[in-house]
Parts: structure tokens; C-alpha cells; sequence
């Protein structure tokens, strides 16, 4: 998703794993320099899932990003309530 001055990358997954959350924290990390278009946004990353175990949820929310989750028949942000996302 993308507007005049911010940007969230998102990773959809219907099982999330640690190591789709590590793969997709490495490639916020290179966004702005693949895509030269964004490097003067605000870049913030996002993870989804159907299945979240809690360290898979733990490590991303530690990591900054926006944790998604299915919630009955939509989805919903599940981070805790003092969550700060990190800008990338």
C-alpha cells in the first residue's frame, strides 16, 4: 500500500513462519534501493497470516511490524496496544 508519503509492505501467508518474517525483514531492508521511487517515504513493514504461532507473532511485532490476523470471517491488527512500527 502506498500514498504521497508513506509505504507498508505487506507479507500475506496463510501459515506465517519465522522464517517468512526474517526473509521479509530482509527485504525492507533493500525496498528503497531496488524501487529509488520510495527513498524519500516512510517505509513500514507488515506481516499476515491465517496461522500465527506466538513467536512468529513475537518476533514481528518485536521487529517493528504490523501483525495481521484472522479474526471470524475478516482480519485485524493484533499488536498490543503500545505498539510502535518501525520505520525501514
Amino acid at each position: 500500500m502506498v500514498n504521497d508519503t508513506e509505504l507498508v509492505a505487506i507479507e500475506c501467508k496463510s501459515r506465517l513462519t519465522l522464517e517468512s518474517v526474517e526473509n521479509h525483514i530482509a527485504l525492507l531492508g533493500k525496498i528503497k534501493r531496488l524501487q529509488p521511487r520510495y527513498a524519500a517515504m516512510n517505509l513500514y513493514g507488515a506481516v499476515a497470516g491465517i496461522v500465527i504461532d506466538a513467536d512468529t507473532r513475537r518476533l514481528a511485532e518485536h521487529s517493528g511490524l504490523f501483525v495481521i490476523a484472522q479474526s471470524g470471517d475478516g482480519v485485524e491488527i493484533v499488536n498490543a496496544p503500545d505498539f510502535a512500527p518501525a520505520r525501514f
